[in-house]
């Protein structure tokens, strides 16, 4: 795995799902602590009504 695609949307998705896509992340063997960190930041992010990517 070279990086981490961040879903655009997840900001409109519904918190379990945005629960079970970080749990996908975290389980996946080729992702690394950084990835993980970006990831549960996006994760901040749309819970918090943001898009995900800061655009």
């Amino acid at each position: 795995m070279t990086g981490i695609r961040i879903p655009h949307d997840m900001h409109e998705w519904d918190d379990e799902t945005r629960r079970q896509w970080l749990a996908l992340v975290a389980t996946h063997p080729d992702v690394t602590p950084r990835m993980l960190r970006i990831a549960r930041a996006a994760v901040a992010r749309a819970n918090s009504g943001q898009p995900p990517t800061g655009n």
